[in-house]
């Protein structure tokens, strides 16, 4: 093989995922609206901060809630920190109790293993706590820099998301990556791209501009050749893929993972199964 690329599942080239934080109430009406669009969300919350009162205004959700709305619809959940403080404005004996406490939290009441983390409070972090993220168990860890380009991430402990929800440039972006012709490009330059936003549910309601996720919803609605997933979905997805084995003369490949590997191969599709070799001319 000359060149070969990831493709995601069913060959699609486009990934669109979402990222929410705070575990406001309005993540409920929120997950809803994700879900009757098809589009699914990454919900960061703390393991500890659910409202015991549910008539208590501007609250955070309950358990029941949470335990209701957000995998039921196809969503899913990571690690925002126990007390929500900012990694980059504490000690790190501070910062690991935070993240790996709330870590076991969520896992112990969605009964999931949990490998992903926003960035709590400004979304900035440390060089020595990204150093022992994987050692806490994180696969993905998303901070608050963003990233137009579309690209894939090389580094998932400091994953740049693509726009805000809110952002003055999202419509755009959006329009922009919808676009995307990533089959006219040059072979070499035919990566797989993705759309990443992020926000607060509670933002939506305090500024009451819920049809921003209508407008979002409406416009990637029906794009079959789009993969809608959560973070984790993408991010463990991509991992297997970097778990591949190849020969050195590029002509063997043996697929040791327990995902079905999509790849372009010198612009021809083809899918490799759990546990098999193929072989290239």
């Amino acid at each position: 093989m000359r060149y070969r690329v990831l493709r995601f599942p069913g060959f699609r080239a486009k990934a669109f995922t979402l990222s929410f934080d705070d575990g406001a109430y309005d993540d409920v009406r929120l997950a809803q609206m994700f879900h009757q669009y098809g589009m699914k969300c990454t919900f960061n919350i703390s393991s500890i901060r659910f409202a015991q009162d549910p008539n208590e205004p501007h609250r955070k959700v309950t358990l029941e809630e949470a335990k209701q709305y957000y995998y039921p619809l196809g969503h899913e959940v990571a690690v925002h920190g126990l007390r929500h403080i900012s990694p980059y404005q504490s000690s790190s004996p501070v910062m690991i109790h935070e993240l790996l406490e709330d870590r076991i939290g969520l896992e112990n009441i969605f009964g999931r293993i949990i490998t992903g983390l926003a960035y709590p409070d400004d979304g900035r972090n440390t060089p020595e706590m990204t150093r022992r993220l994987a050692d806490m168990g994180f696969h993905f860890c998303r901070c608050l820099a963003p990233d137009d380009t579309f690209s894939l991430p090389t580094d998932w402990l400091n994953l740049r998301p693509t726009t805000k929800h809110n952002s003055r440039y999202m419509p755009e972006l959006l329009d922009k990556f919808l676009e995307l012709n990533i089959f006219d490009k040059y072979i070499s330059q035919r990566e797989s791209k993705w759309f990443y936003m992020w926000g607060h549910s509670h933002e939506l309601r305090g500024q009451n501009n819920w049809e921003i996720i209508d407008q979002v919803g409406e416009k990637v609605a029906g794009h079959d050749e789009i993969w809608f997933a959560t973070n984790s979905e993408i991010c463990e997805y991509v991992r297997a893929y970097q778990q591949m084995q190849f020969s050195a003369d590029d002509h063997i490949a043996y697929n040791p993972t327990h995902y079905t590997i999509y790849l372009e191969v010198d612009k021809e599709n083809v899918a490799i199964a759990p546990g098999e070799t193929k072989f290239f001319s």
